[in-house]
């Protein structure tokens, strides 16, 4: 769900041509896409399954911003770790691009 809505977040930003930033809190293992307008407006909210939780973050201060074009000026990586052991690392590259590992 979270690499899909990275990708959404980054659509939604070239769609309307107004920037968008996908913000990630650890702690409560959820996120939130914002339109960084005047003032902000939340789009989404979402919090992650009981059993998945928010591990290494590399991404500047938490906050994927896209602009116009979907690409992001905060590249970097989010590691999700599944109570069960299983791990998975999202990377979002400049380009806007969001692989998962």
């Amino acid at each position: 769900m979270l690499a899909s809505d990275l990708r959404y977040t980054s659509a939604l930003s070239s769609s309307t041509q107004i920037a968008h930033a996908l913000r990630l809190y650890p702690i409560d293992s959820s996120y939130t896409i914002i339109r960084l307008s005047d003032p902000e407006i939340i789009v989404k909210e979402v919090r992650l399954n009981e059993a998945i939780r928010m591990g290494e973050i590399t991404v500047p201060s938490a906050s994927v911003i896209f602009n116009t074009l979907g690409a992001t000026s905060t590249p970097g990586t989010i590691r999700l770790t599944h109570a069960n052991g299983a791990t998975n690392l999202i990377d979002v590259r400049p380009s806007g691009y969001v692989r998962i590992e």
